[in-house]
């Protein structure tokens, strides 16, 4: 059961971070032109399949943007440290030192991002029904397996 649940939210997880790069839901039928592409598309469908609420939708939304307003101060400061590390190692003696720290902190943002996605998405699972949690794992599932699938082709599988 636990390995069951675990999986579940592993895949979710994968999908969410495919789809979006931040998370399943966020923008979900409120209309925004900002919205293009297949991102939208996905976002949309997923949301009419597992059929969420214009309540769960609004719900999701908020939270969704404030942790992307979090995670945009996170990629910004990020940016900036690859902009240093990308200066300092064409110096001709560069402070290893200071680059290791760099890496370290570009490292520590990344899993920062990471767990505010994964709380994301546990907060945002708790907010479905079962029969929406059933049906959003069953979405998911199967776009992982387009994705594996692209991804096979790609390498020549």
């Amino acid at each position: 059961m636990k390995k069951t649940v675990f999986s579940g939210l592993v895949a979710a997880a994968l999908v969410i971070t495919y789809v979006s790069g931040a998370s399943a839901f966020g923008r979900l039928g409120t209309g925004k032109s900002s919205e293009v592409g297949r991102r939208g598309f996905m976002k949309e469908r997923i949301a009419k399949e597992i059929g969420l609420t214009q309540q769960q939708k609004q719900k999701f939304l908020e939270r969704e943007q404030s942790i992307d307003k979090k995670i945009l101060g996170l990629r910004q400061e990020k940016e900036k440290m690859h902009l240093w590390l990308r200066q300092e190692l064409k110096k001709d003696s560069p402070d290893k030192k200071a680059i290791n720290r760099a890496i370290e902190k570009i490292g520590s943002i990344n899993t920062g991002i990471q767990k505010d996605r994964t709380e994301y998405i546990l907060w945002m699972r708790s907010q479905l029904t079962q029969e929406q949690k059933a049906k959003m794992d069953s979405c998911f599932e199967q776009n992982r397996s387009r994705a594996d699938g692209s991804r096979r082709k790609v390498r020549g599988k």
